[in-house]
């Protein structure tokens, strides 16, 4: 039986063309994906991807403009134009494009092209999501792991709504929510004491994201921990923010044991403090 995942691509990624490379610059910041990006900066450009899956997404980091055109960007799958998207300001994970369904039977080729004149703002690439389906046996045996290039693991794609996802503390402590900005449009929002989510693995690493909010001056700040296996809990206390920040980096595993089924758990341990969001 297969299941279709998302695996995340970082800018860096080898298997990316870009095109002139002389012309891209490197970049990144906390807010984006490892902390990298690749930047155009004058004339055109571009970058390639080759990949087998079933869709794929670009997304990029905006500058802040105000009457400047942002760059001219064109995506095409296999020499055909996709859905594009134009920023209204400034933005992390920006969806710059977005495939159609295709046909997961065969390799695909991704070809972005970039016109940036000297007075716009820059792009930058900071990451690509595309959707593949695989068997049911890349649950951990070995030798049966998913692979990206030269033979190095590849990032998967975990969204919270997952049925593996499984929620627990006091009842009615996790409500929905979400918008465009993240990842699939949902979230789970907890302000319990209590509220847990646990998720059980094959992998040698994890990252747990979500949703920093600007809360009332009444509020404090949420405090969660994040336990693998009989490892002591990692704590993270949500920091003072000014209006939103989507897909900021809660929890980063060290390096786990290959082969080996892990558990996660995560646990909201103030009641009535700063909203959680996974």
């Amino acid at each position: 039986m297969s299941s279709s995942v998302q695996i995340i691509v970082d800018d860096f990624d080898p298997r990316i063309t870009y095109t002139p490379s002389d012309k891209w610059t490197t970049g990144g910041v906390e807010l984006e994906h490892n902390s990298t990006t690749h930047g155009f900066n004058d004339g055109a450009g571009s970058f390639a991807f080759n990949f087998n899956g079933t869709g794929i997404s670009i997304y990029t980091t905006v500058p802040p403009f105000e009457r400047e055109t942002p760059p001219g960007v064109v995506c095409k799958i296999d020499g055909t134009e996709i859905e594009r998207f134009t920023p209204t300001g400034a933005a992390y994970n920006f969806l710059a494009c977005r495939s159609p369904t295709l046909d997961a039977d065969k390799d695909h080729l991704l070809e972005v092209e970039v016109t940036r004149m000297a007075a716009w703002p820059t792009f930058h690439l900071d990451y690509m999501i595309y959707e593949s389906v695989v068997g049911d046996n890349t649950k951990g045996a070995e030798g049966s792991r998913l692979v990206g290039p030269e033979g190095e693991s590849v990032r998967i794609m975990v969204d919270e709504a997952d049925g593996r996802v499984v929620y627990g503390g006091p009842e009615g402590a996790w409500r929905d929510g979400g918008v465009d900005a993240e990842h699939n449009g949902t979230t789970h929002v907890t302000d319990t004491g209590g509220a847990t989510a646990t998720y059980t693995f094959f992998g040698t690493g994890i990252q747990v994201y979500g949703t920093l909010v600007e809360e009332t001056s009444s509020k404090s700040p949420f405090i969660a921990t994040f336990q693998i296996d009989d490892s002591p809990p990692v704590i993270y206390t949500s920091p003072s923010i000014k209006g939103l920040q989507y897909r900021r980096r809660f929890f980063r595993s060290p390096v786990l044991e290959e082969n080996v089924e892990h558990k996660l758990v995560i646990m909201d341990t103030t009641e009535g403090a700063g909203r959680f969001i996974l």
